[in-house]
């Protein structure tokens, strides 16, 4: 604002009037000579600001000093002299980062100097902080992402980059977008790249989803070795395949049903061998007798065929998903009760039968699944022409005879197969046992039954196996039954005559506790009973003692034929006289409980499958994928395994348009751990097999376990990718 002041000239002026008057009055001060308001509290000097003349002004009151200055106080003192007083309070103007306005009393308000803010580092934004009333460095950030440069102590790793930076999500594009050093991680697909048309499905493992229990025969999650490993008690698909001698048709029951039940009968054989009640050895008749279960829980069951009529196999498909759509109706036709029996060739789960030997009269009187190989992991079908005095190797996937192996002297009537790719074939009369080579499909040796030690008695029945591949015979007449340690070549004999009568050894099988069980009867086959011996109690040369073979029941019922353990540990006892009662034995308490519905059923083999989860000791797991597009390309396949010395995973693929035509399509062997490296490519492996990839998947993993040593390999987890020829929406 203005402010008036006198000048010398003025002064002078002033003197000479007051001489002037004679009156010696003053003139009175008016309304001008008061300070104003304060327009502009902050001002800055310039040429036409008041100017202090040093000169004294002289007063009688305040009224005299108004300088015209707002933010001074004007005074007159008691000397008679003005005094202006600055306020500096009168001059703030309330903002902290423009300074601090100070009152001058020759000029008003001047402004301050605005704070300095540069903490004169080269890692920090410096600014003046208004609401903080206070200067502020922050990490130096560029792009104004709120992500500090990592030069400035940040996690940006381009801070001229708003799009990138450690708030930001990482998506498939090439580039860390997260500045956490990796690209794309977590971002690509299951395929391993930002390809939106390619897709994948983990199982086991670190995010993967669990292993389906369905697909796991003889397999389950151990959490201890974190992934699946081979259990022989594993309860899935714990079945038992009753022959039904009398009518051509085998009974599938489900021994973990509560109570357990038949759920299924399949006809078997050949359609004009089916003679409806008669057995156990009439001509022109199937007589079906030998059955076999491969590692995949599938059964085969042979045709004696006594009396001119051709011989055959017939395998069924233990498992629905195995089944195959014959008609394309998308289901699976089959029988689901005792009393639901299929016409010959109507039932779909019924996957093959073939004519085996020859035309007339061929005795199919033994019957075994090997260890298999990459082809075919659950094992080989080998059935044994009594007559020919040959063993047939057949094809799983169609059953054709893919090798015949002649055996002179040795008639076949029963085989069982060890985990050493050998076949041990036994006879009924003849008194030797064969040694097959299943992988070179020759015979070995045949080696001569121990007559010194059993007084030349050349009889066996029932043939099995221990895990420490030691075979065992019943002995039949000889009132005894054989063992032969197929590592040392020696023979051991068990003497059971003080529980066994005439001609009485039949089934044979071993038990999870380490026993060797055999169905025999008192006389005959009169009065039934099941004795038993530790394996372990194996003489070279000579002869377990009476003493160490022991009763375990006896329910004295006709006909004891075939016996077998279930997957929880308990023992079947199965009856060939009417009317056939079936035997669940409990091995440690005793008890027996009786079951019906078996109609003479004249087998003495391996119907449960105990024998081969024993011996061989392979289980499978199965996963299936639905590729949600036609005709996709199937990418890698990857594990997550451990495989300790002597074991292995196989791994093989079946692809069809239809869920329900996977039982029908063509298993191709793509990988084997630990030979194979993970991942591996598969569309190599599928196109030299001239298979093509269709909507669904199935991806079947053959555990191969050591037995001696004990020791199982681990599938902690795996994963299929493939790439759809179109984009498919995810869940879509």
């Amino acid at each position: 604002m203005n402010v008036r002041r006198l000048s010398v000239g003025s002064l002078l002026a002033l003197t000479a009037v007051i001489a002037a008057c004679s009156d010696n009055s003053m003139p009175q001060p008016d309304a001008s000579s008061m300070d104003a308001a304060v327009e502009d509290r902050v001002s800055l000097p310039d040429a036409t600001g008041p100017v202090d003349t040093g000169v004294v002004t002289r007063c009688t009151g305040a009224a005299d000093c108004d300088d015209g200055l707002a933010c001074t106080t004007d005074s007159c003192g008691m000397d008679g002299v003005c005094a202006h007083t600055a306020m500096n309070d009168r001059c703030n103007d309330g903002r902290f980062c423009n300074g601090v306005e100070t009152c001058d009393t020759g000029r008003g308000c001047v402004a301050g100097m605005a704070p300095s803010c540069d903490d004169m580092n080269a890692s920090t934004t410096d600014r003046c902080d208004e609401a903080a009333n206070a200067c502020r460095s922050d990490a130096l950030d560029n792009d104004g992402d709120g992500d500090p440069a990592v030069s400035a102590g940040g996690r940006d790793c381009d801070d001229n980059d708003r799009t990138r930076s450690s708030l930001e999500r990482e998506v498939c594009n090439s580039r860390d977008d997260n500045c956490n050093g990796m690209v794309d991680d977590g971002a690509l697909n299951s395929c391993g790249n930002c390809d939106p048309n390619c897709r994948g499905v983990s199982t086991g493992g670190m995010g993967g989803m669990g292993f389906d229990p369905g697909g796991q025969r003889g397999v389950e999650v151990d959490p201890m070795a974190g992934g699946l490993l081979v259990r022989a008690q594993s309860r899935t698909g714990d079945y038992l395949w009753i022959p039904n001698t009398g009518e051509s048709t085998i009974s599938k029951w489900d021994a973990a049903m509560v109570p357990p039940r038949e759920i299924a009968r399949y006809r078997v054989g050949l359609a004009s061998g089916e003679c409806r009640g008669f057995c156990c050895y009439t001509d022109g008749c199937n007589q079906i007798s030998r059955v076999a279960v491969d590692g995949f829980g599938d059964l085969y069951v042979a045709s004696r065929a006594f009396g001119g009529i051709q011989g055959s196999v017939s395998k069924i498909a233990g498992d629905r998903g195995d089944c195959v759509d014959r008609n394309g109706n998308g289901m699976i036709d089959t029988s689901t009760a005792p009393g639901d029996v299929r016409p010959y060739g109507q039932d779909e789960c019924l996957l093959w039968t073939s004519n085996v030997g020859a035309a007339a009269s061929s005795q199919l009187r033994a019957l075994t699944v090997d260890s298999g190989d990459a082809m075919f992991p659950q094992g080989y079908p080998w059935a044994g022409s009594y007559t020919a005095q040959a063993m047939y190797k057949l094809n799983p996937t169609t059953g054709a005879v893919i090798a015949t192996v002649p055996i002179p002297g040795v008639s076949p009537y029963g085989a069982v197969a060890t985990s050493d790719r050998r076949l041990w074939v036994s006879t009924l009369e003849t008194a030797n046992l064969a040694e097959i080579n299943t992988t070179t499909n020759t015979l070995t040796r045949v080696i001569p039954y121990p007559g010194a030690l059993r007084g030349n008695c050349p009889n066996g029945y029932g043939v099995t196996a221990d895990s420490a591949a030691r075979v065992w015979i019943t002995g039949w007449s000889c009132r005894d039954a054989i063992g032969y340690n197929t590592a040392t070549a020696q023979w051991t004999r068990v003497d059971t005559t003080a529980l066994v009568g005439g001609t009485a050894g039949r089934g044979i099988t071993p038990g999870p506790d380490g026993y060797i069980y055999m169905a025999a009867s008192s006389s005959g086959d009169v009065s039934s009973r099941v004795v038993r011996w530790l394996a372990t109690d194996f003489v070279p040369g000579g002869t377990i003692a009476a003493g160490r073979v022991e009763l375990l029941v006896s329910p004295n019922l006709n006909g004891p034929a075939g016996i077998g353990f279930d997957r929880s540990g308990l023992l079947w006892l199965a009856h060939y006289q009417a009317p056939s009662p079936l035997l669940r034995i409990n091995t440690t308490t005793r008890a027996v409980t009786t079951y019906s519905g078996p109609n003479q059923p004249y087998s003495y083999s391996d119907f449960t499958g105990a024998v081969r989860r024993t011996v061989i000791g392979t289980g499978t797991y199965t996963q299936q994928y639905d590729t949600q597009c036609d005709n996709p390309t199937l990418a890698q396949l990857s594990w997550d395994a451990v495989t300790p010395a002597g074991t292995s995973l196989s791994f093989n693929i079946q692809s069809a348009a239809t869920a329900a035509g996977l039982g029908g399509s063509t298993s191709v062997a793509v990988a084997q751990a630990p030979r194979d490296a993970s991942p591996r490519d598969v569309a190599p492996a599928l196109a030299g097999a001239m298979v093509t990839s269709r909507r669904f998947v199935r991806v079947t993993v053959t555990f191969n376990p050591t037995t001696m040593p004990i020791a199982s390999p681990v599938l902690r987890g795996m994963s299929l990718t493939w790439r759809c020829p179109y984009a498919v929406p995810a869940g879509g």
